[in-house]
């Protein structure tokens, strides 16, 4: 029986360990993201939805240096803002 108990305990670990590495790929993987991540965003001056990216990040961190402004998520910024940042956007 201690064998028996043994391999059980062993599988019980093994799904342990692999939930752990699941959970860890997914909480990396969003840390890496940034931080408007790759969600959908309104453009409200071409009326569509936009695909947020690694270079759309980069140009909104840009404007957000340029334009002296805190660091903060796209979309926790009032509608002013990011309509300034998309006016800003359209023209660069």
């Amino acid at each position: 029986m201690t064998r028996r108990w043994s391999a059980l305990t062993r599988r019980m670990h093994q799904g342990v360990i692999a939930v752990m590495l699941s959970a860890g790929a997914l909480v990396s993987a969003s840390a890496v993201s940034g931080c408007a991540g790759d969600g959908l965003v309104y453009d409200p001056y071409l009326h569509d939805t936009h695909r947020w990216n690694h270079g759309d990040d980069r140009f909104y961190r840009r404007w957000e240096i340029e334009t002296h402004r805190a660091h903060s998520d796209f979309r926790r910024r009032s509608t002013g803002d990011q309509q300034a940042y998309w006016g800003w956007r359209h023209r660069s």
